[in-house]
């Protein structure tokens, strides 16, 4: 898919008929938001941000994730939570972000709600973290890149084989695990997006670490 195409209307335009919030009634404990904040780079190509976590955090060290994190009492709900934490990590002022809509719901492998949204942001992507006791460095990924077959791989477990995990090879990082996921749905979403390619069969779970190329 070539890079023009990957513009920040395409992604207004597959959010336009985006329905009401998913209805989850009591909402489970320890329930965490995401937001999927989207730029427009100088030549009108759309931008994601990522952050990637510090190497001091108890879960996903390390890795990159979405601005995101748990809900708090003081949250009124899902969506607000992925607007402060955005807030807090990379200095994203809610008044500074479109909200689209609702991306997913996502339940991980240690059984945490996943509440994912989408926004197209105004100005330019932060370039340094508002907190640094989480994040490490704050990323901004054209979407070109993401659509590019050869920076994209993927593995599944010989024991189901049709449940792929999603890796994209970047500069100086790999794109995995719960953000690769919903990465993969929010390109799906507005692009049509597909794995190229069969996956990797792997049969350890420890296989399914990333490895740079």
């Amino acid at each position: 898919m070539r890079a023009s195409r990957a513009s920040v209307e395409d992604v207004r335009r597959a959010f336009a008929s985006a329905g009401a919030e998913p209805a989850r009634g009591e909402l489970p404990q320890g329930l965490s938001a995401v937001l999927v904040p989207v730029f427009e780079s100088s030549d009108g190509e759309a931008v994601l941000l990522f952050t990637k976590r510090a190497e001091t955090l108890r879960r996903h060290a390390g890795e990159l994730s979405f601005p995101g994190g748990r809900m708090d009492a003081t949250d009124p709900d899902p969506l607000a939570a992925a607007l402060r934490e955005a807030e807090e990590e990379v200095g994203l002022a809610p008044a500074d972000v479109d909200v689209l809509g609702h991306l997913t719901d996502l339940t991980t492998y240690y059984g945490v709600l996943v509440a994912a949204y989408v926004g197209v942001a105004r100005g330019e992507p932060p370039r340094v973290a508002a907190s640094v006791e989480e994040v490490a460095e704050v990323l901004s990924v054209p979407v070109s890149h993401l659509l590019d077959p050869a920076r994209y791989e993927s593995r599944a477990h010989v024991d189901m084989p049709e449940r792929r995990v999603h890796y994209w090879h970047l500069e100086g990082s790999v794109l995995w695990g719960i953000t690769g996921e919903l990465t993969a749905r929010f390109l799906a979403r507005v692009w049509g997006w597909a794995p190229p390619g069969e996956p990797r069969v792997v049969r350890e779970v420890s296989e399914f670490r990333p490895t740079s190329r």
